[in-house]
């Protein structure tokens, strides 16, 4: 599992001694190793190289296609657009605005925090 995802070399060095990036690994593999239903991901790609971030995004891939319901958190709006399939847009201490079906795809076509009035809640 370890040289799957990353951490190849990494088994006997203890938490306080990984990178940022190893250690967001290391958070990952505990939280999906016990393949949960609901997954809850608050900025869980920061830190991560890019090619991290693939095998976190093919393995949520499948965890979304065996059923897992994912809830992602995340300032990197190119990777919302890409991957998830409606959104909710917040603003400092609201919600900005929940987008689906073809709100959502005409904001991924480019995505923006700026909105228009109607998409505003």
């Amino acid at each position: 599992w370890l040289g799957l995802r990353g951490l190849g070399g990494a088994e006997e060095v203890l938490c306080r001694g990984l990178s940022q990036g190893m250690g967001r690994k290391r958070a990952l593999i505990v939280a999906l190793l016990h393949r949960p239903r609901a997954i809850l991901l608050d900025e869980a790609l920061n830190g991560l190289d890019a090619p991290s971030v693939r095998r976190v995004v093919d393995e949520l891939d499948r965890r979304r296609a065996q059923g897992a319901a994912i809830l992602l958190s995340s300032h990197d709006l190119e990777l919302v657009a890409e991957w998830c399939d409606r959104g909710i847009l917040l603003a400092p201490g609201a919600r900005w605005a929940s987008l689906e079906g073809e709100a959502w795809q005409a904001w991924r076509e480019a995505p923006t925090l700026e909105l228009t009035a109607g998409n505003r809640e």
